[in-house]
This record gives C-alpha cells, sequence and structure tokens, in this order.
C-alpha cells in the first residue's frame, strides 16, 4: 500500500529569520548533517545572502517613502519617531512561507521544492508581490544541544505585497489584483482576509504540482489533499516543545511495558531510519544531476504558459498609465490656471489693502494731533480750575479772619477763643490748598478708581480725562 503524504504550506510575519535561512547567522565551523550540497540560494539581486538582498530591496523601494515620513514626523514636532531603514523594515516586515511535502519519516526524492520555487515566483507576480529570496534547506540542522531540527527538506520562500502607490501593504495589493475575501459581503476581519483566499489558491497550486511531480518520479507515496478543519497550525519551536511532551509521555508509558519490547522497538527504530538515510542520500545523488534541468524546465513551461496572458496584462496596465497621465495632465492645466487667477486676485486685495491702510494712517494721525490738542486744553483749564479755588480759599480766610476779630471785638468774653481761632485759619487755608494741589487732585481720581490727570496715555492711546467735578462751585472745600 503506497504511503500517502500531504503538501504543507504556511505563511506568517517573516521575523529576523532571514540570516537562518542563509545560514550567515551560525558560524562557519558548524557542522550541518543531512547533505547541505543540494542546499539551494536565490534573491533577487543575486547577492548570495538572503540578509543582504532583503536590505537592499528595502533601501531600492522604500528609501524615499522612508525620507518623506521621517521629514513629516520632524515637521510635526515628533523626532523620536524617526527611523532608519532597519527600523522601517522592522515596523513593516516582509513574509515569509515555508513549504514542505511529506515529513521526516515519509520523504519524496529531491526536485519538488525547486519547482514549487518557481511556480510561486510566477503566482506570485500576477497579484503584485515581490519576492526577495528563496532558501531550500535539505541538510538536518542541529542546535547546541545537539537537538535535531528541520529534518524534513523545506523551501523558505521570503516576500512582501507592494500596492501600486508603493507602499508595503499586503491586503491592499492583493485586492488591487482582484483577489477577493473569503467572503466578499462581509467586512475585512482576522477571520475574512484576501490572504486567506491567497493562501488557499496557492496550496492548490502546490498539491497541483505534487501530483504531477509524484507521478513524474514514480515515487512509492501518493498525495493526499484531507485537511484537519480543526487543526491549529504551531509554530516550528512550539510544534518541537510539543513534540518533546508526547515523546516524554510515550517514554513514561513505554517504561511501563517489558524492558525486552522496548529494547526491541529502539534496535528496529535504528534499523529503520538506517535505511531511510541510505535510500535518502541514494536518491538525493541522482537528484543532484536533474536539478539545474529540471528548475529550467519548469520555469520554461510555467513562461510559455502564462506569459501571453501576462504580457495582454501588461499591455492593459500601459494603457491605463497612459489614459491616468492623460487625465493628470489636464488636471495639472487646470490647477495651474487656477493658481494664475488665484495670484491676480491676491495682488489686487493687496493693493486695496495698502490703499485702506495708508488712509488709516491718515486718521490715525489727524486723531493723535486732535488728542494732543484737547490734552493741552484741558491742562489748561485744569490750572485755571485750580487756581479759582485757591482764590475762593484765601478769600475765605479773609473772610472766616475778620469774623473771628469782629466777634472778638463784640463780645470780649470770646476774644481769647477767637483769638486762638484766627492763629488755625491761615493752617485750614493751607490745608484746603493741599486738597486742591495737583497731587490731592490725582490721589483722588486713583482712589475713585479714574486715571490721574495728566497720567500720559493710557493702554488704548489716549490721554487720561479728568474726573467730573461734584457739588456747586462754591461753599465746598475740596473734590471728591
Amino acid at each position: 500500500m503506497a504511503r500517502e503524504v500531504k503538501v504543507s504550506y504556511h505563511t506568517q510575519l517573516a521575523n529576523a529569520t532571514a540570516g537562518h535561512n542563509d545560514r550567515s547567522a551560525y558560524g562557519k565551523s558548524h557542522v550541518y548533517g543531512g547533505d547541505s550540497s543540494l542546499n539551494n540560494h536565490w534573491d533577487c539581486y543575486g547577492c548570495g545572502s538572503s540578509v543582504d538582498a532583503e536590505h537592499r530591496f528595502y533601501e531600492e523601494h522604500f528609501s524615499e517613502l522612508l525620507r518623506a515620513q521621517n521629514e513629516r514626523y520632524i515637521r510635526n514636532r515628533h523626532p523620536e519617531r524617526v527611523k532608519d531603514i532597519d527600523g522601517y523594515t522592522a515596523a513593516h516586515p516582509p513574509r515569509e512561507s515555508v513549504i514542505q511535502l511529506g515529513d521526516k519519516d515519509t520523504q519524496v526524492p529531491p526536485g519538488y521544492l525547486e519547482r514549487a520555487g518557481n511556480m510561486l515566483s510566477v503566482e506570485m507576480r500576477k497579484v503584485g508581490c515581490r519576492l526577495i529570496s528563496m532558501d531550500i534547506h535539505y541538510d538536518r540542522f542541529t542546535d547546541e544541544n545537539g537537538e535535531v531540527h528541520e529534518a524534513t527538506p523545506h523551501l523558505h520562500v521570503r516576500w512582501i505585497g507592494i500596492t501600486k502607490d508603493g507602499q508595503p501593504n499586503l491586503a491592499k495589493t492583493l485586492e488591487e489584483h482582484g483577489v477577493a475575501r473569503p467572503k466578499p459581503d462581509k467586512p475585512r476581519s482576522r477571520y475574512n482576509t484576501e490572504l486567506m483566499t491567497f493562501t488557499s489558491d496557492m496550496r492548490g497550486h502546490l498539491e497541483d504540482l505534487a501530483d504531477s511531480y509524484l507521478a513524474k518520479v514514480n515515487a512509492d507515496v501518493k498525495l493526499s489533499r484531507e485537511r484537519d478543519a480543526g487543526a491549529v497550525h504551531l509554530e516550528p519551536e512550539e510544534f518541537r516543545r510539543q513534540k518533546r511532551i508526547e515523546e516524554r509521555l510515550e517514554d513514561v508509558e513505554a517504561s511501563e511495558r517489558h524492558v525486552e519490547k522496548r529494547e526491541l522497538l529502539v534496535e528496529v527504530e535504528a534499523e529503520y531510519r538506517e535505511s531511510a538515510l541510505a535510500e535518502r542520500e541514494r536518491l538525493a545523488a541522482l537528484a543532484a544531476r536533474e536539478n539545474a534541468a529540471s528548475m529550467a524546465e519548469a520555469a520554461v513551461d510555467y513562461e510559455l504558459a502564462h506569459g501571453p496572458a501576462r504580457l495582454a496584462e501588461l499591455r492593459r496596465e500601459r494603457d491605463s498609465l497612459g489614459a491616468e497621465a492623460e487625465v493628470s495632465r489636464a488636471r495639472k492645466d487646470a490647477m495651474d490656471a487656477a493658481a494664475a487667477q488665484a495670484a491676480r486676485e491676491i495682488m489686487v486685495a493687496r493693493r486695496k489693502l495698502d490703499e485702506e491702510r495708508e488712509a488709516f494712517e491718515f486718521e490715525r494721525a489727524d486723531e493723535e494731533e486732535r488728542e494732543r490738542a484737547w490734552a493741552e486744553e484741558r491742562d489748561r483749564i485744569e490750572a485755571e480750575f485750580r487756581q479759582a479755588r485757591i482764590d475762593e480759599h484765601h478769600s475765605a480766610a479773609r473772610i472766616a479772619d475778620g469774623f473771628l476779630s469782629w466777634l472778638g471785638r463784640a463780645a470780649p468774653r470770646l476774644a481769647s477763643f477767637c483769638a486762638e481761632a484766627r492763629g488755625y485759619v491761615p493752617e485750614f487755608e493751607r490745608a484746603l490748598n493741599l486738597r486742591t494741589s495737583k497731587p490731592s487732585y490725582e490721589r483722588q481720581a486713583r482712589a475713585h478708581g479714574k486715571a490721574p490727570q495728566g497720567a500720559g496715555p493710557s493702554r488704548g492711546g489716549r490721554q487720561g480725562t479728568p474726573p467730573r467735578r461734584t457739588g456747586p462751585s462754591r461753599g465746598h472745600g475740596g473734590l471728591g
């Protein structure tokens, strides 16, 4: 009975694994198991390193976008958000897809992964995605603890979706190229994205390719397309941890059985692994000779099959871009005409504002002249007013002195009192004069919350106005 194998295709945001893919993250003294001579690397620049290719790709496609973004952050006073190209790559990482056929116990002859890489390069270009690097691993990676990882041959593909306006946005890129969500009538969500449709299509292409490849190499395995709807995809490290837990549970159960039976099972498993390794090495040696020819053949087949459609699509894009260019030129002409009209209107408005400003300056000069004349007239009136009050005080003092003199003569008994009172008349006159003086006038004005006389220009540019006089002009000893 033929064994069954499945195609594994998983896509996730790529973290710092480019160095793992091209093996640059490990020292040259690191020893790999399996047949590392079958490993294959490709990148879009041919520089031989996934790390260098990714750095160069981001500089070429997003350096201008990053420069404009940094200028906008600085202009908006957020210099802490400025990034370099490495920070931009970390904020907008590419996608990484891992493809394998079979597992560590059931493997197929080499050659499928090379064909899968060529097929993915063609299919991803159709939906606007750009491949950065591809790495095929036939070796087994052993960590510092001696634990074996990646025992199954697999393919790492790093790629990114770029929109028509140059933005790194996979969902928008797929939408622009006609990839619909699984449920088009419902909004985009975590369980309804264009990437789900794209992943399903890619897995279908990979399974069709696996069918034809297995029939071509006459392998004693067949493809199984069955999937567990409730299965949860685990990351490699989580899968290995889960596997170690299961193995420990199996060890605990096996320890309860007979010791001889356990030893027999270990021997049988070791013999099987040795025979499987020998068979794999033999098949790897056969596949190494036809590897280059098979990759070229697959590339030519796909280009011949999809070349005319791609050419027609490019022509349609060219026509669409030509029409957009015509519309853009028309819009530019309209904007230039509107800008010229706005400039003319601005010049007319500026001349009008200059004329109004000159008229206002003339009016303000006349107003200042009137205010100066008014201030001089006010000071003159205030001086005359104070002098008149002082004259009134002198007259009142003379009248009081005469009255007290007459009273002392008319009433001898009051003569001493009147003589003493006459001594206070000059003091009373001086007090009245002080209350009518300019400093006293200013203190009274401040006490009533008014600007003092002669205090200079107020906040609005006008001279201080004198307080209104209260009471009759005669018979009152002062103001306020």
